[in-house]
C-alpha cells in the first residue's frame, strides 16, 4: 500500500550541514540538506505543514470503492478486512545485499510465543539495537549496520513477529513491542536502541511497561501516535472513523485486556523517558510526514533533532551523514561509559 503525502520544509531554520544522498548510476547528483536543531530552535520550525495525497491509480481506486461499497453495507465485514491489514504486515524479499549481511551475521532464533524471533548479531562492542518498521526487515539498514559494526559497536537485530524470517502471521503495535522487550532480555544491556518508523513506537511502548537496561535511543521517521496509523489506513480505504474504531476492538479481543490505543502516544513515551534521545526526520518523508518528528522534538526539548531534506522514509537510512551522526550519539555512551 503506497501512500503519499506532500511536506512543506520548516521555515526559519539555518541549513548547518549537507547531507550526501545515495546516487544511482547516470543520475546528477543530489546533495539533501540538514539542519541539527535543539529545543526552541526545533519549535521555531512547527511551521511545517503536512497535507495527506494518497497515490492515485486505478487499482487504488478500485479498492477505495469496492471498501466504501462494503462499508456501507457491511461494516462489520469492512472493519474485519480493516483489522487484516492493520495486523497482517507485507512480506518482501531481502535484496542480495541482505543476503550477503545475512550470511555474515551470528544467527539464532529465540522463542517467542507459540513460535520465534529471527535474531543476528554482528561485531563486538557495546550494543546497538536495530528495530525495523511495520513490513521491514531486520537487515533492511545494512548501510547502517555495517558502518556501526566497523565502528567497533556489536549490533543486533531482528525480524519482527510475521516479518523476515520470523514466524507468525499477524503483527501489531503490541505483539511488536513484546518482540523488543524479549530481544532486550535475552542479548543484555544494550547502549543504544536505533528504531525505524513503526520500530520507534514498539521499542517505547516496549520501555514504558518493561523494566530494560536501555541508555540511548534515536527515533529515525517516527509517527506520533499509534491511532494515527489506523485512522490513515481508514483514510485510504475511504472508510468512516467508527468502522476504522472497530477494527481497532477486533485487535482488543486478540489480547486478554484492551490495547488501550489513546495511551499509545509516541510523543508522551519517549517524553518520559530519562535518557539521551536523537531525533532524525526527513522534511519530504511520504509515509509518516515531517510534522510527526516537529512535534516529537517540541515535546523533548533536550533531544537532538537532525531534519534532513530529499531522503524520504527509507533512504534516510543509507545516507552515509546520518549514519555518522548516529555513530557519533553511540559512542557518546562509551565514552561516557
Amino acid at each position: 500500500m503506497q501512500i503519499g503525502t506532500k511536506t512543506s520544509p520548516p521555515t526559519g531554520t539555518t541549513m548547518s550541514a549537507n547531507l550526501a544522498q545515495p546516487q544511482v548510476e547516470g543520475s546528477k547528483p543530489h546533495r539533501p540538506q540538514a539542519s541539527l536543531m535543539h529545543g526552541s530552535a526545533a519549535s521555531s520550525a512547527a511551521s511545517a505543514t503536512s497535507t495527506a495525497q494518497f497515490v492515485q491509480n486505478p487499482m487504488v481506486n478500485l479498492v477505495r470503492m469496492t471498501m466504501k461499497g462494503i462499508d456501507r453495507v457491511s461494516p462489520a465485514l469492512a472493519a474485519r478486512i480493516t483489522y487484516a491489514l492493520i495486523s497482517s504486515p507485507p512480506r518482501y524479499r531481502a535484496n542480495a545485499a541482505e543476503v550477503v549481511l545475512r550470511a555474515s551475521a551470528q544467527k539464532w532464533r529465540l522463542p517467542f510465543k507459540d513460535g520465534w524471533l529471527q535474531c543476528y548479531r554482528w561485531g563486538e562492542g557495546p550494543v546497538c539495537l536495530f528495530v525495523h518498521c511495520w513490513g521491514g526487515r531486520g537487515t533492511q539498514a545494512q548501510t547502517m549496520i555495517r558502518h556501526l559494526t566497523l565502528a567497533g559497536m556489536s549490533v543486533v537485530s531482528f525480524d519482527h513477529p510475521a516479518h523476515g524470517a520470523s514466524s507468525g502471521k499477524s503483527a501489531e503495535m503490541v505483539r511488536m513491542s513484546a518482540a523488543v522487550a524479549a530481544v532486550i532480555r535475552d542479548t543484555g544491556p544494550v547502549e543504544t536502541l536505533i528504531g525505524h518508523s513503526l520500530g520507534v513506537a514498539a521499542a517505547a511502548i516496549a520501555l514504558r511497561d518493561h523494566e530494560l537496561d536501555v541508555q540511548r535511543l534515536v527515533s529515525i521517521s517516527s509517527l506520533t501516535h499509534c491511532l494515527w496509523f489506523t485512522e490513515v489506513i481508514g483514510d485510504y480505504l475511504g472508510i468512516s472513523a467508527t468502522t476504522v474504531a472497530r477494527a481497532r476492538l477486533l485487535v482488543d479481543r486478540s489480547y486478554a485486556q484492551p490495547v488501550g490505543w489513546e495511551q499509545l502516544s509516541v510523543v508522551d513515551m519517549l517524553a518520559s523517558l530519562a535518557m539521551p534521545i536523537l531525533l532524525i526526520h526527513d522534511c519530504d518523508d511520504r509515509e509518516i510526514p515531517f510534522e510527526h518528528g516537529m512535534k516529537i522534538s517540541q515535546a523533548i526539548p533536550q533531544a537532538q533533532f537532525l531534519a534532513t531534506t530529499g531522503l524520504g522514509h527509507r533512504r534516510v537510512l543509507k545516507d552515509q551523514s546520518v549514519i555518522d551522526l548516529v555513530a557519533q550519539f553511540a559512542d557518546q555512551g562509551r565514552v561516557a561509559a
